[in-house]
């Protein structure tokens, strides 16, 4: 399981530090190996180490995008709070879970309910252990039609922004 935490210096660090708790627990019960996806270099991994439950959990430091991305595509589960990676890796069609209270993002042109199919706003344990085993649970097939519906909602995967060049190429001729 691949754990991406938004910012370790805003608000949310408390909330974002209570579910990845949970989820040191939930993995631990459940024999799964756990990764901490930084945003952050090698430097913070004490900070963290410091300020989150101890456990058997890996530590990935950001060090260019492509190795971030690389360790993304080798996960088969996404936990996130805010982070636009968890949204490409659910664009992607990797299995995520979403914890964050605005989901997906303030101000996006759709309403959503404060839980849903892969996301909770609750920082309850057994909200989240329910969203996670739901996750784990579907069969591919329904994992695809998930990844489908809310991918073209929230965040479109275009590899090598082939929509977005045609559209500024259109642009440009005009």
């Amino acid at each position: 399981m691949y754990v991406s935490i938004y910012n370790a210096t805003t608000s949310t660090f408390d909330e974002d530090k209570k579910i990845f708790n949970y989820l040191i627990y939930f993995c631990k019960k459940r024999k799964i190996r756990l990764s901490f996806c930084s945003k952050f270099g090698s430097t913070k991994e004490n900070f963290f180490r410091e300020n989150l439950k101890k456990g058997n959990w890996i530590y990935l430091p950001h060090v260019n995008s492509v190795k971030t991305y690389n360790n993304l595509n080798k996960q088969k589960m996404v936990v996130f709070t805010y982070s636009t990676l968890g949204f490409e890796a659910l664009a992607k069609g990797l299995r995520c879970a979403a914890f964050y209270k605005n989901f997906p993002i303030h101000g996006n042109y759709i309403r959503y309910p404060k839980s849903g199919i892969f996301w909770s706003n609750s920082n309850k344990y057994t909200d989240i252990e329910k969203t996670v085993n739901r996750v784990i649970n579907f069969s591919d097939k329904k994992w695809k039609k998930v990844v489908k519906k809310y991918s073209s909602e929230i965040l479109n995967y275009d590899p090598k922004n082939t929509k977005t060049k045609i559209i500024l190429n259109n642009i440009l001729k005009n």
